[in-house]
């Protein structure tokens, strides 16, 4: 397994120290090579590594990025000469192979695929109807696009009736009036939305 060194170590020898790129500047939010820090929160003391990049040819970092780096350190700052990034896996295999892919195109005879996008919260901040929500699944089920993307907030926390605890959900489809704690309405939310997605690939 590497090994790599506290920051600020008194070690003469060439080290390696591992972190996130921050900006050590507190008045220019542009990331500029003379306030390149390294950031590690596992370190109990001064956590902020100021890096000195003068001596590595080629680069090319941004703020939050994670990386290795190789040099010397002194009294005031880290002297790279070398810089080594994680690679970065595939959280999960592809979906689709590519013969699934070339079918799946020729089936579509040159038309576009169509992609439909949404952000939440999906109802009013005074009521928990979610009338929004169900005039884009009526959308959905007229268009019926390839894929939907929907991103929360789906149950906002900042909600008026949320944060007074009064969480009466008016149900889209009946229009019947129900009780329900936090998760049960988030539970609520998605069965509504997966029964629509059903109905709408059935049709």
């Amino acid at each position: 397994m590497e090994q790599f060194e506290d920051f600020y170590s008194p070690v003469q020898t060439c080290q390696r120290v591992c972190g996130r790129v921050i900006n050590l500047s507190t008045e220019n939010q542009k990331l500029k090579e003379q306030t390149i820090g390294l950031f590690n929160a596992n370190y109990e003391q001064s956590c902020r590594l100021r890096l000195n990049l003068a001596e590595v040819p080629q680069y090319s970092l941004f703020e939050g990025e994670i990386i290795v780096a190789e040099g010397f350190c002194d009294t005031k700052k880290f002297n790279v000469n070398r810089i080594w990034k994680p690679a970065v896996s595939p959280v999960n295999p592809p979906t689709f192979t590519s013969q699934e892919l070339q079918l799946h195109q020729k089936s579509q005879a040159g038309k576009a695929v169509q992609i439909m996008m949404a952000c939440g919260p999906f109802t009013v901040n005074h009521e928990l109807s979610y009338e929004a929500l169900k005039d884009l699944m009526t959308i959905v089920n007229r268009d019926q696009p390839h894929a939907l993307i929907l991103s929360g907030p789906f149950v906002n926390q900042n909600h008026e009736d949320i944060e007074s605890g009064d969480l009466r959900y008016r149900d889209p489809d009946s229009g019947e009036l129900k009780f329900f704690n936090y998760e049960e309405l988030f539970t609520q939310i998605m069965n509504y939305i997966d029964a629509q997605l059903a109905h709408s690939r059935g049709t």
